[in-house]
């Protein structure tokens, strides 16, 4: 769609082009006039431009133009290369069509000049210092670059460039991320293990940091010629240490990014492949094309990976190394039982999550890998499933594991969450202390007594107060509570900003409370009420303060331990509020104790650890 100078409206659809005046009716049939796709004589289009000089559209192939009192008709000197924008030069009849690797400047319908570019582009805008060619015999020109940010054209009269300008835009590459990880001062994403079959989109998929301190870095193809020349691409495992940042690939291995001291990628990338490491693919497939469904780090900074399907499918490296080491397979495993998830819990025990070559879900193995891993002698390990005698999981396709604070390990599925609240005696037990249990609904009203029965899980982070985030494949993003047998928020597409209720994968600070959500349409960031409890009791920040009930729905009292009781009183010492906190921030409605609003004045906000030996003290200011 696009509005002509005139004020008239225009619509292209996949049946065809309608336009109507601004100022008329636009839900009346009688305001519009149109034009069929069979009367343009042309596919539909992909975009349509309003000019005052006319009306120009395109396909994928092709360029068709309106003229008042003419009609339409092609544009047969635009040519079949793909074109994306078109633009007036202001005082003059020239136009500018912007097509995938060139501009064409046209007096009238003729070329008048061909300017060809190195990158791919998107769109073109005039810039405002053009505003009359024909006098000020000057052109700026706008223009969007697939790969480079915008780029500023300056020229002459004649169309002679000037001057070139890269603007570089401060942004992710991409902002569906398929994987997210916290670093020291921000975060690191990998984009994507799906081919779209473009060329520009597809080399994009590689590596996306951001630093609180330097903003984003994008590596990928386009940035770095160590990707470029090994096409590396499709990027979907992130995981990073204090000096590097790691990304694993569908198809093209691990790739590592040197850090500095800020977080900032410093632009040394190496890369691990079947060229120049010991990692290998499925051999049932192509070894060559090595696919990493799995990146952790151990309690020894130690990385580790898992090669999709591979026979030697997991290796460890210490950070800085120049290779890495295979483990042998576990001995004693099902062949239909093939490695692709990867978790490292506190003790160092390797979840693997298993399938089968026709990607049915096997459950996931508990492996302790022992003093020497490259060893199986010292191995130890036990396989999950959905049998009720071997794991009792909900599902047999295991999508998340994660440790609480409390140790106990929950066990994401397609279908629903389970937890194993004594995982320590995994190993040595029996059936018994190897069946997870369902999380149970406190209140069971509904047909199941069972909590999140059905979901399909995609992640799971814990917060500050132990409460688990749950993100999900089509139903949102879920909290609930430290037992799993409450819910306590649940954020759609349709109650909440959550951009897609397709989320991807989750990554929690504990120092800000800051909740990273990637969805299939962005990354976003939820300021939970949970963050990290502060080690040591402090003066308390309260905001805002002043709090008025008018501008305000609630305050934030920040700075607590982990397990706290909050007590807020009147400046002569009268309580009139308590509250318990789990984490390092909780959140106050302003109310008494009784639900009623306080008299203006300013308050003391004390906490208190739950051992009562140390307490911190706060104020806020309440307007009525």
């Amino acid at each position: 769609m696009d509005i002509r100078p005139d004020g008239s409206i225009w619509v292209a659809t996949s049946e065809g082009v309608a336009t109507a005046p601004s100022t008329s009716s636009l839900s009346l049939p009688a305001s519009w006039q149109t034009w069929s796709m069979d009367e343009i004589g042309s596919p539909p289009f992909t975009w349509i431009r309003a000019l005052d000089q006319g009306i120009v559209a395109a396909t994928s192939s092709s360029v068709t133009q309106y003229k008042d009192g003419i009609g339409w008709s092609e544009w047969t000197q635009a040519g079949s290369m793909e074109s994306f924008d078109v633009v007036e030069v202001p005082g003059t009849d020239q136009r500018v069509l912007l097509q995938r690797v060139r501009m064409l400047v046209f007096q009238g319908d003729n070329v008048l000049k061909n300017i060809p570019f190195e990158d791919r582009s998107a769109r073109i805008e005039l810039s405002s210092s053009t505003s009359n060619a024909s006098s000020s015999g000057e052109i700026t020109l706008l223009r969007g670059s697939l790969t480079r940010g915008v780029i500023e054209h300056r020229f002459d009269g004649n169309w002679a460039e000037v001057s070139t300008s890269t603007m570089r835009l401060n942004t992710p590459a991409t902002n569906a991320l398929k994987s997210i990880t916290m670093t020291g001062n921000g975060f690191l994403g990998a984009v994507s293990e799906t081919f779209d079959n473009n060329f520009i989109s597809d080399r994009k998929k590689g590596m996306t940091v951001y630093s609180t301190t330097t903003g984003w870095t994008n590596v990928n193809q386009f940035t770095n010629s160590t990707m470029a020349e090994a096409n590396f691409q499709l990027s979907f495992q992130s995981v990073a240490t204090e000096s590097y940042a790691y990304v694993g690939s569908w198809g093209s291995g691990v790739a590592r990014m040197a850090l500095d001291a800020e977080g900032t990628p410093t632009g040394e990338v190496t890369l691990f492949n079947a060229l120049t490491s010991s990692l290998r693919g499925w051999e049932l497939d192509n070894d060559q094309y090595v696919v990493i469904s799995g990146l952790e780090t151990d309690s020894q900074g130690r990385l580790w990976t898992v090669s999709r399907f591979a026979s030697r499918a997991l290796a460890f490296h210490d950070e800085g190394s120049a290779d890495w080491t295979l483990v042998p397979k576990v001995s004693g495993l099902s062949s239909l039982d093939l490695y692709e998830g990867l978790f490292i819990d506190s003790r160092d025990w390797k979840w693997v999550f298993l399938k089968s070559a026709s990607r049915v879900g096997r459950g996931v193995m508990v492996l302790d890998t022992g003093a020497d891993p490259t060893s199986r002698q010292d191995d130890q390990a036990v396989v999950l499933n959905a049998s009720s005698s071997s794991g009792n999981l909900p599902d047999a396709t295991v999508t998340a594991v994660i440790e609480d604070q409390r140790g106990e390990i929950w066990i994401g599925t397609e279908r629903g969450i389970a937890k194993l609240l004594f995982p320590d005696l995994l190993l040595v037990g029996g059936v018994a202390e190897r069946t997870a249990q369902w999380l149970i609904a406190e209140n069971p009203t509904g047909p199941s007594p069972y909590l999140l029965r059905d979901i399909n899980v995609t992640a799971m982070v814990v917060n500050g107060a132990n409460q688990k985030w749950v993100a999900t494949a089509n139903d949102g993003l879920w909290l609930v509570n430290a037992s799993g047998t409450a819910i306590l928020e649940h954020f759609t597409e349709e109650n909440s900003p959550l951009l897609s209720n397709a989320i991807q994968d989750l990554a929690f600070d504990p120092a800000t409370g800051n909740l990273f959500v990637s969805t299939s349409a962005g990354v976003q960031i939820y300021q939970d009420r949970a963050n990290q409890g502060a080690s040591k009791l402090d003066n308390l920040s309260v905001y805002p303060s002043p709090f008025s009930y008018e501008r305000h729905d609630e305050m934030i009292l920040e700075g607590l331990p982990t397990r706290s009781r909050v007590r807020v009183v009147t400046i002569d010492g009268q309580r009139v509020k308590g509250m318990d906190a789990e984490g390092g921030r909780v959140r106050w409605d302003g109310l008494s104790d009784d639900g009623k609003r306080l008299s203006t004045g300013v308050y003391i906000v004390i906490a208190l650890d739950r051992d009562g030996k140390e307490r911190a003290v706060g104020k806020v200011a309440i307007v009525r």
